[in-house]
């Protein structure tokens, strides 16, 4: 998700990149940004959403968005696909 970024694609080694965001997840603006006595998230998308918005937020760059955002409706549901309400003429 943060390769996007070219502060982040700037570091060239991919275990240089993750040990870049357990920096930003242990700086001073992680303890500004999250509680770090509250319990960390539970799940393997909340966690990497949390990391993600710490990160993003650490480089100084606005949010995009949770991480998964556009395929469920504000109820959680899957959103349906649009569909054609033509239907098929034959010659």
């Amino acid at each position: 998700a943060l390769s996007r970024f070219p502060e982040v694609v700037a570091i060239p080694d991919w275990e240089a990149r993750l040990m870049f965001g357990v920096y930003a997840a242990r700086s001073a603006h992680f303890n500004a940004m999250y509680n770090s006595q509250a319990p960390l998230p539970k799940g393997h998308t909340a966690m990497v959403h949390t990391l993600y918005e710490l990160v993003v937020s650490y480089l100084g760059l606005p949010p995009i968005g949770r991480v998964g955002q556009g395929t469920n409706d504000q109820g959680g549901r899957p959103r349906k696909l649009a569909t054609s309400s033509r239907t098929r003429h034959t010659p």
